[in-house]
Order: C-alpha cells, then structure tokens, then sequence
C-alpha cells in the first residue's frame, strides 16, 4: 500500500527522513581524500523522526 502524505500538515505533524550512516571502523587524524575509503567499516541506513509544531517553509 502506497504510503500517502496528510493535506493540510495538522498542527502536529510527524517528520519523516531517512540518512545514510556511514561506519569508521578505525581511528584516524588528518586523512587524506585519498585513503578517507580504508577508514570505511560499513555503510548503514538511519531513519530520524520527529514531531514538529511549525509547518516547514522551503
């Protein structure tokens, strides 16, 4: 079932996104672009949600 956003936003409304988090699987300091990759464990999703009180202006 396809997921369907409210019309209007009621004036509490859920906030919903979701955020790749990327995993360092070793400690470093000043690395350069080139080896940023080897620091690198695993990549996983994230998925934050929040109530906000205010409409979003973009």
């Amino acid at each position: 079932m396809p997921l369907a956003s409210p019309a209007p936003c009621s004036p509490r409304c859920n906030d919903h996104e979701v955020e790749l988090a990327v995993i360092i699987g070793k400690r470093g300091n000043n690395i350069p672009k080139e080896k940023a990759l080897e620091y690198i464990c695993a990549y996983s999703t994230f998925r934050p949600m929040s109530f906000t009180t205010l409409p979003h202006f973009t």
